[in-house]
């Protein structure tokens, strides 16, 4: 009896592990998640007209001390209003692009991305 119970006990471990190891139904991949922050450099985006209310909320965040030196106004059809700004600030120079970010989109949130030393070419070179 304590052999059938062993055995039994046995084909049941060997089972299981043969299961777990087997692989399961094929899996789909996660769709991408969209990105969060419109991109650095415009992408099918058309040039508009400066909006003043919206760039002060955009900067209401950031150091007084930045210098903007070049805006760029968008209008995307994924992000919505898009303003670029390239700032400098007084500690750090070097040869790369610092740049501001700022989209509104249909849902009338405002997203504000913040970067500093980017190999992009500079809003005054567009």
């Amino acid at each position: 009896m304590m052999r059938a119970l062993g055995l039994t006990v046995l084909f049941i471990l060997v089972v299981a592990a043969i299961v777990y190891v087997l692989p399961g139904p094929p899996r789909q991949p996660a769709p991408a998640a969209p990105a969060e922050f419109a991109p650095l450099v415009p992408e099918n985006e058309t040039p508009v007209a400066a909006d003043e209310a919206f760039r002060d909320a955009c900067f209401k965040s950031l150091p007084s001390a930045w210098v903007f030196t070049d805006m760029l106004f968008t209008q995307s059809q994924a992000w919505g209003l898009v303003l670029r700004a390239d700032y400098t600030t007084p500690d750090v120079e070097g040869p790369n692009v610092n740049r501001v970010i700022c989209s509104r989109g249909a849902d009338g949130k405002t997203r504000v991305n913040v970067t500093m030393g980017q190999k992009v070419p500079p809003l005054a070179a567009k």
